[in-house]
C-alpha cells in the first residue's frame, strides 16, 4: 500500500496504520525542510536553496550539517524500520541536496489536479454524469489550502494561490455540470462555496443567478446580480461584466429559463433544456388557453399562434403546456440562416416527432408515405420503405407536401411546434397550410412563436394566418410582460 501524504490542509501522513501530523516529524524545521521537498517532490534541491528558505538571513554555524540532520531525523519518523539512509524510499540524497521520491507515494495535490483533468476531459466529450463524478472527488480531497499551518512559508505561497484559484474553478465547472444534469440545488450550492473562496468570482454569481431564477426564484436571482456588483465595486472599483449585465437584463425581462440555459450551455441541445423539469412561473391564463385549444383538435386540426416580442416567455410557455398535457409533439426552431433552405423547418419538427417511435410504429407511418424520407433520411436506415416514383419537380414538390399531411394523419393525436415562425421558409408554410387543408378532421395542433414585427415582413406566414382565419382553425394568444406578481 503507498504512503498517502496530504497538502491540502495541514501537512497529514498516513502510512498503513500509521498516522503523522505536523508534530510527529520530529520538530517544526524537519516538518519544514519536509515540507519544501515535498513541494519540489521528485526535483533535488540544492542545499544552499534549503539553507535559504528555512533561515533567511539567520544561518546556523554548520547550515550543510544541520540539514543532514533534520533530514535523519525525517527518516527515522518517516522510515522507522529503515536501518541505513541509502535504503531511504523517500528522503534521498541527490547531487547537491535532497529529494522527495513520490514514485511509491499518493499525493493528494496530485490525485487533485488528475481529478480535476479526468472531469474536464468527460465534460469536454458530453459525459456530465462522468464529469460530476470526478469533479466531487475532487472537491471532497480539498480539505483546506496549501500546508495551512504555514501561512507565511515562502514556499507555500506560489502553490496555495495556484491551488485555490484551481479549487474556485472547480467549484464552477461542477457547478456548470450539475445545471447540465438539471440539479439546480446542486449548482448553487457549489456557486456559493466558489463565492465564498473568491468574493469577486463572476462566472459564479452568474451561474448562482441562473440557478437561482431555474428554481423559480427571480428575486433571489436578481439579489445575487447585486452581490456581485456590490463586490466587484468594493475590491476591484468595477462593474460587471456585459455578459453579466445581459443575463441580469434577460432576467428582468422574464426569459424563459430554457433559453437561458441553451445560451449559457451551448453543448446542449435545445431538446434536452427544453425537457427540463423547471418551475413556471404566471402565464397560468394563457396556459389555459393552449390546454382549451388541444382539447378542441378533437373537432379537428387548428393552427395557434403565440405572439409577443423576443424573450416574452412564447417558448417557455408553449414547453409548459407539452410537458403538462404529455402530448406527442415534434418540434423546431425556425432561423434567419435557414430561411432560403426549402423544408427546413418542417423537416427537423418531423425528425424530432418521429426519431423516438419504435421501427415498426415508424414503418406503420411511412408504409403510404415514403417520400416523406425525402424530408428525414436518417429514418431510411431505419426501416425499409419502398423509394418513391421520380415524378417531374413540381409533381414531386405537391406530393411531398400531401405526403407530410397524411403522416401526420397517420400518427395523430400530436401536436407541431415552430418557434419562431417569422423566419420559416416558404416550403416550411405551405406545409402547414397543406396540413390544414388535407388533414382538417384529425386532432392536430400546429403551434407557431413568432414576433410580430418580423412576421410582417413574411409574406408566407402572413398568408398561411388568412387561410386559417377563413377555415374557421385559427387561434391567437398575445403574451405581455408578466406583472411583478406574476414574477
Amino acid at each position: 500500500m503507498f504512503m498517502q501524504i496530504r497538502l491540502l490542509g495541514a501537512l497529514e501522513i498516513v502510512d498503513g496504520p500509521r498516522r503523522l501530523g505536523s508534530a510527529d516529524l520530529g520538530g517544526r524545521k524537519p516538518k519544514q525542510l519536509l515540507e519544501i521537498l515535498l513541494t519540489e517532490r521528485g526535483r533535488v534541491v540544492s542545499k544552499d536553496r534549503l539553507a535559504d528558505l528555512l533561515w533567511h538571513d539567520e544561518l546556523p554555524q554548520d547550515a550543510s550539517a544541520t540539514i543532514d540532520t533534520y533530514v535523519s531525523v525525517l527518516r527515522r519518523h518517516l522510515e522507522p524500520s529503515t536501518l541505513h539512509a541509502r535504503d531511504s524510499r523517500y528522503v534521498r540524497r541527490g547531487h547537491p541536496g535532497y529529494l522527495f521520491d513520490a514514485s511509491e507515494v499518493e499525493v493528494d495535490v496530485d490525485r487533485f489536479q488528475a481529478l480535476m483533468a479526468e472531469g474536464q476531459r468527460a465534460h469536454n466529450h458530453g459525459d456530465p454524469e462522468h464529469a460530476g463524478h470526478a469533479f466531487a472527488a475532487a472537491i471532497d480531497l480539498y480539505r483546506g489550502a496549501y500546508l495551512e499551518d504555514e501561512p507565511q512559508a515562502p514556499w507555500t505561497l506560489g502553490p496555495r494561490e495556484r491551488l485555490k484559484r484551481a479549487y474556485v474553478d472547480l467549484l464552477v465547472s461542477a457547478a456548470e455540470v450539475s445545471i447540465a444534469r438539471g440539479d439546480f440545488n446542486e449548482g448553487l450550492r457549489f456557486c456559493e462555496r466558489a463565492i465564498e473562496h473568491d468574493a469577486i468570482c463572476e462566472e459564479a454569481f452568474r451561474w448562482a443567478m441562473l440557478c437561482c431564477y431555474a428554481r423559480g426564484r427571480q428575486d433571489e436571482a436578481l439579489r445575487t446580480f447585486q452581490r456581485c456588483r456590490k463586490a466587484l465595486a468594493e475590491v476591484l472599483g468595477t462593474s460587471p461584466m456585459p455578459e453579466t449585465d445581459a443575463l441580469h437584463r434577460r432576467i428582468l425581462q422574464g426569459v424563459p429559463v430554457q433559453e437561458l440555459l441553451a445560451d449559457a450551455l451551448p453543448s446542449l441541445k435545445m431538446s434536452q433544456t427544453s425537457r427540463m423539469d423547471l418551475p413556471f412561473l404566471g402565464r397560468q391564463a394563457e396556459l389555459a388557453a393552449l390546454e382549451d385549444a388541444w382539447r378542441a383538435t378533437e373537432n379537428g386540426v387548428l393552427l395557434l399562434m403565440v405572439e409577443g416580442e423576443a424573450g416574452i416567455g412564447k417558448s417557455r410557455l408553449v414547453t409548459e403546456f407539452m410537458r403538462r398535457t404529455a402530448v406527442r409533439y415534434g418540434r423546431a426552431k425556425c432561423t434567419e440562416l435557414e430561411r432560403d433552405l426549402p423544408f427546413s423547418g418542417i423537416a427537423a419538427a418531423l425528425a424530432d416527432l418521429l426519431n423516438p417511435l419504435s421501427d415498426h410504429a415508424t414503418e406503420r407511418a411511412l408504409a403510404a408515405v415514403p417520400a416523406v424520407v425525402e424530408l428525414v433520411p436518417e429514418l431510411a436506415g431505419k426501416v425499409s420503405i419502398p423509394a418513391a416514383t421520380a415524378l417531374p419537380p413540381e409533381a414531386a414538390r405537391i406530393r411531398l407536401l400531401d405526403s407530410v399531411a397524411a403522416l401526420l394523419r397517420a400518427v395523430a393525436p400530436l401536436a407541431l411546434f415552430l418557434d419562431d415562425l417569422q423566419w420559416a421558409d416558404a416550403s416550411t408554410i405551405q406545409a402547414l397550410g397543406r396540413i390544414l387543408q388535407r388533414a382538417s378532421d384529425s386532432p392536430i395542433l400546429l403551434l407557431s412563436a413568432l414576433r410580430p414585427a418580423e412576421a410582417a415582413n413574411n409574406s408566407s406566414a402572413r398568408h398561411l394566418t388568412e387561410t386559417a382565419r377563413s377555415l374557421g382553425r385559427l387561434r391567437t394568444v398575445w403574451l405581455e410582460p408578466l406583472p411583478r406578481p406574476g414574477l
